[in-house]
């Protein structure tokens, strides 16, 4: 069993998934929605590459990434991980 498990915590952001739910009714509001697919898609791939390294990720609203961190925390503990 690892002494160490690197728990990385990352904010969702309310933004960028308001302007995935925005309807596309200009120009503007598309370049808008692709970049934040551009956005969601490099974080994610940033994700896959940190859990690959054996990191675990937790993803929660920034109003709930402490409570979120320490649920993390104790389902590793449970299940044996640490």
């Amino acid at each position: 069993r690892p002494k160490h498990l690197p728990l990385v915590v990352m904010p969702e952001d309310a933004e960028l998934q308001k302007v995935m739910r925005a309807p596309l009714a200009t120009e503007e509001d598309a370049f808008t929605r692709a970049a934040a697919v551009r956005i969601l898609r490099e974080r994610e791939a940033a994700a896959s590459r940190l859990r690959q390294a054996g990191c675990s990720i937790v993803t929660a609203p920034s109003s709930g990434l402490g409570a979120a961190a320490i649920n993390a925390y104790l389902q590793i503990k449970e299940r044996g991980l640490l």
